[in-house]
């Protein structure tokens, strides 16, 4: 099972809430012989949504792997340089945000202006490069060997490649 680096996540066991790392909060042999330096990134359990920020991952939920899965993916991103995943909190420092928020603007002209913004926020934050492709991690972690030879990673963008945003 591999498309370039799709590695099989499928029936990933979970690991003891009182881990310190990834690689003892997530059972994924196959993964860390791939990436060994990913077994110690730090982890932990903070309420709120799942991150990956400084060498940290944060998850609510330690049972959840789809979170683990997702953050763990953008540390690989940074190993690798693939693009980056982001966060809606910081998408206006960034023009594509801008950009996304005037056509809003535009399109929906009764729009409360707050309400414009953390749409253009949410918009900028799902088109990202880094987070479709962490969000793929997900959609195919429960796919069978068989399953991810037949489909390709491409061909299941939750964002078309062409309106993704890569940083």
């Amino acid at each position: 099972c591999d498309w370039s680096s799709d590695v099989c996540s499928s029936d990933l066991p979970t690991g003891s809430e009182s881990a310190e790392s990834i690689g003892d909060a997530l059972s994924h042999e196959r993964l860390f012989e791939q990436y060994p330096e990913a077994k110690s990134v730090d982890f932990s359990i903070a309420p709120g949504r799942g991150s990956y920020f400084e060498g940290q991952i944060k998850v609510s939920d330690p049972s959840k792997t789809k979170s683990m899965l997702h953050e763990l993916q953008h540390h690989i991103q940074g190993l690798e340089g693939f693009a980056s995943g982001g966060s809606e909190t910081t998408a206006f420092q960034n023009p594509e945000a801008f950009q996304i928020y005037k056509r809003l603007k535009k399109d929906l002209p009764g729009w409360n202006d707050n309400l414009v913004q953390k749409a253009a926020a949410d918009e900028y934050y799902r088109r990202l490069a880094g987070e479709a492709e962490a969000r793929l991690v997900v959609a195919r972690r429960g796919m069978t060997p068989e399953q991810r030879m037949k489909t390709p990673p491409w061909e299941m963008y939750d964002v078309p490649e062409s309106e993704q945003i890569v940083k």
